[in-house]
């Protein structure tokens, strides 16, 4: 008969600890195995660890000299975040595992997403994807390789592929199976990443941000973007990357919260209060705070050549607080007119490039409502500017 037994005491931040022992031999160590599996039931980490450490309370309950507690930790920022499930095991060497814990828990790792760690993290993923290039010969750049990394689980549909190229599967698989990268696809997860701004404590669509940064670093060729016609050119895919495909898409919250679709001064009201708004539309602040910083780092990389990461800390650093006077003076002019202008190029149902744009395609707003979102757009802009 197998007599051992044993108890995981906590799992925590810090790894997991408990005791094992068995009653036949009282005073030999034996062994703890720890496992942890993923939603998909796959084990994605194992480990055993010896139960030698002094415990009195194993003494006192007559558990031989007591040297049979165990402690380890847990790489959980190597883990799948979420909920995952722990096992442990009392392992004597007779053959016959006794199971002692048997768990759901979600995964205490929380990443740290302050400048300076994602700075850190942007340097490790260009050298993976250095790494990577350098192994198998591929031209596409390291900037773009890492992009594509980035958007891979939120923006990776057939207009942002035709944006900004598709994502290269082989190299994901590269660096999520590589022991030295493994972390970056739990610090690059799949959900939308947040950013607090330094300067305003406002919240930033991080990943919302690179995306559209990729698009921007990309050259689209005449053709590629198939959803418009050649002749448009690379600036208006740009611009569809970013700012005015959310402006688009944001035309149809104000058509769906509308009752008066000719009134212009009604629909104003709603598009000024959505654009104020971290939440309940497609164009909230994260996503504003997101196109003007992705334009304002494009900027920055074409004019100073740096690396992701040194492009991104030395925007953050400094030039953020300045981002709407940049992005609006940048993209549009030094002028509120001149963001109107840009604006109607999108939004206005007269206008060529809103007819071509898949965006705009179930999208039918009246004069009125277009023009409505588009001063709101301008204003909103120019508000955000002034506060600088």
């Amino acid at each position: 008969m197998n007599a051992s037994n044993g108890c995981v005491d906590y799992v925590d931040s810090s790894g997991v600890g408990g005791w094992v022992w068995k009653s036949s031999a009282p005073n030999l160590p034996i062994e703890a195995h720890v496992y942890v599996y993923d939603s998909n039931g796959t084990q994605v980490y194992g480990v055993p660890v010896t139960a030698n450490q002094y415990r009195s309370d194993l003494v006192n309950a007559g558990m031989g000299n007591g040297y049979h507690g165990f402690s380890t930790s847990i790489p959980w920022d190597y883990l799948p975040q979420g909920e995952l499930k722990v096992v442990a095991y009392a392992v004597d060497g007779s053959g016959s595992n006794v199971q002692i814990y048997n768990m759901q828990r979600e995964n205490p790792y929380r990443p740290d997403y302050s400048y300076t760690t994602m700075g850190h993290y942007l340097s490790k993923l260009t050298d993976a994807v250095n790494h990577y290039k350098s192994i198998t010969g591929k031209e596409t750049s390291a900037l773009e390789f890492a992009l594509q990394y980035i958007r891979r689980g939120v923006y990776n549909d057939s207009r942002w592929v035709q944006a900004a190229d598709p994502v290269s599967n082989e190299m994901i698989s590269y660096i999520n199976s590589t022991s030295t990268y493994k972390d970056l696809q739990y610090y690059f997860t799949n959900d939308p990443i947040v950013l607090t701004d330094s300067f305003t404590g406002a919240q930033i669509d991080a990943t919302h941000m690179f995306a559209t940064l990729h698009v921007l670093v990309h050259d689209t060729v005449p053709g590629e973007a198939s959803w418009l016609p050649a002749t448009f050119g690379e600036p208006i895919i740009d611009d569809l990357g970013g700012w005015a495909g959310d402006l688009e898409t944001f035309q149809q919250d104000v058509i769906d919260r509308s009752s008066n679709p000719n009134d212009f001064q009604a629909n104003y009201n709603i598009a000024i209060a959505f654009l104020r708004q971290d939440t309940g539309s497609r164009f909230s602040m994260p996503d504003l705070y997101a196109d003007a910083d992705a334009l304002n780092i494009n900027t920055d990389l074409n004019q100073f050549n740096n690396s992701l990461s040194d492009a991104f800390l030395n925007y953050y650093g400094a030039k953020a607080k300045k981002r709407y006077t940049s992005f609006t003076e940048k993209r549009f002019g030094s002028n509120r007119e001149d963001i109107v202008i840009g604006a109607m190029d999108y939004v206005m149902p007269t206008s060529l490039i809103a007819q071509y744009s898949p965006l705009m395609k179930d999208c039918h707003p009246t004069s009125n409502q277009a023009n409505a979102v588009i001063q709101a757009f301008a204003d909103r802009c120019w508000e955000l500017k002034s506060y600088e």
